[in-house]
């Protein structure tokens, strides 16, 4: 795995950055490059994470030094409270995206969770657990997602669940970006299941960038709803 220091990161696009040197970002220099460029992107207002972390420290640092607009938010849906804790105290500059209420961190409540944020002693068939973590239903404050970052677990129905809740409009595609897409490693084939929903463009080191299809049957995302909320990879 690679870390970025998220200084260093903005530095090298001549942004500002509170980030002590220890702040970084779980992605190499690729990966993060292109998360930030779709942060920055003027048609990005809305933002959505599932799971927190690095991510969640660099879209503070562009909250805070004023490098999104004032009506940028951003969600954040963390399976961990214990790791919730840990980020608020080692990570100031997320306190103050709060306070600033163009951040919100988001508990998706799974029960106990393990290494990573894994659900301990998952039954497969107990798709309301996987839910209380997947689901988006008021959670965005009526708003519409224009980028969404799938990085925590049940990771195929995290698409499939934010195909609801895109902002779709004439001239403006919204974007979601996979994390850890990788070739040969086993989570990729149920990964590839959203190839129904979702066209796939291309990819940054591991980090894949998506589309949305423009006709997708209701039924038949309903249905691959069901079977991913039994796959918390």
């Amino acid at each position: 795995m690679y870390y970025t220091p998220i200084h260093q990161l903005l530095g090298a696009r001549g942004l500002r950055s509170r980030a002590p040197p220890n702040a970084t970002i779980a992605m190499g220099r690729v990966e993060s490059g292109r998360l930030l460029d779709a942060l920055l992107k003027p048609t990005t207002h809305t933002y959505v994470e599932w799971g927190s972390g690095g991510s969640t420290a660099l879209v503070s640092e562009l909250i805070v030094t004023g490098a999104v607009p004032p009506g940028f938010r951003a969600f954040s849906i963390e399976s961990s409270t214990k790791w919730m804790d840990d980020l608020l105290a080692r990570s100031p500059q997320i306190l103050q995206a709060m306070q600033k209420r163009q951040l919100k961190l988001v508990h998706g409540d799974m029960g106990a969770t393990g290494f990573l944020g894994y659900p301990r002693n998952f039954n497969p068939d107990d798709h309301t657990r996987a839910l209380e973590y997947v689901r988006l239903d008021k959670r965005l404050g009526g708003r519409k997602a224009d980028l969404v970052l799938v990085d925590g677990r049940f990771r195929l129905a995290c698409m499939i669940e934010a195909l609801a809740h895109l902002h779709k409009k004439r001239h403006h595609t919204p974007v979601l970006l996979l994390h850890d897409y990788m070739p040969q490693d086993k989570a990729r084939a149920a990964y590839d299941l959203a190839r129904a929903a979702y066209d796939f463009r291309y990819t940054n080191g591991t980090l894949a960038t998506l589309t949305p299809k423009q006709h997708v049957a209701r039924a038949d995302m309903g249905e691959l709803l069901e079977q991913a909320l039994g796959m918390p990879i």
